[in-house]
């Protein structure tokens, strides 16, 4: 009888023809990868960002479990944004900041600046965000200014001026970022002022029924 060896090109032959399903899958997977490796986009870009873990409320001072630093995408950081967490805490949040939000100076705002007003109006300040119905009056404002806050009713025969808050102390001229939290709503423009609790029912029911305006006291 004779015999044959087989030559290792033969073998070789048959083992893939054995082992081509595996082989074509496997290839298929590799195809896919360095295909998605091509088109994949590189990731942006991104710093290092205080932003919120969990909804802050108005008013409510930060903690260190309220915030934790986080990549953010360098075009999306607000010009404000603070990349230190030890500076806010301690702050007061001058507007409600969903989760995940980024932490800005104007969000959080000092609490040397609410604590001189408390003072001021015999420890009874609080703070409390309003719209004025001219963002140009709001682009004027600084935090420490001191104003009067005055409400009309678009329509009103004859046209009457009432004021609502007196000498009021802003905290924070929040600067809206296109499509953000801060944002502006129509043509009005966000402000955060301390003023004294009594004065808060008046101020709260003008600025969801009438225009506010403010005029600035001198220093």
């Amino acid at each position: 009888m004779l015999s044959f060896s087989l030559t290792p090109l033969t073998t070789l032959a048959r083992s893939i023809r054995r082992h081509r399903r595996l082989l074509a899958a496997l290839l298929a997977a590799w195809a896919a990868y360095l295909t998605l490796g091509i088109v994949r986009p590189d990731a942006p870009p991104s710093r290092s960002t205080v932003v919120t873990v969990h909804d802050l409320a108005a008013g409510s001072v930060v903690q260190v479990d309220d915030i934790a630093l986080r990549p953010w995408p360098v075009e999306g950081v607000p010009p404000a944004a603070l990349a230190d967490p030890a500076v806010a805490v301690g702050r007061v949040a001058a507007v409600a900041v969903p989760a995940g939000t980024p932490v800005t100076t104007t969000s959080v705002v000092s609490p040397e600046a609410l604590s001189r007003h408390m003072t001021a109006s015999g420890g009874d300040g609080v703070a409390i965000p309003i719209r004025l119905s001219d963002p140009a009056v709001a682009a004027l404002l600084a935090p420490g200014d001191r104003v009067d806050v005055w409400s009309s009713r678009e329509g009103s025969v004859p046209a009457v001026a009432v004021r609502v808050a007196a000498a009021a102390v802003v905290l924070a001229v929040p600067r809206p970022t296109s499509g953000g939290l801060l944002a502006t709503s129509g043509a009005s423009a966000l402000v955060v002022l301390a003023v004294p609790s009594v004065a808060v029912p008046a101020l709260a029911y003008a600025t969801s029924s009438a225009r506010l305006t403010v005029t600035v006291l001198a220093a």
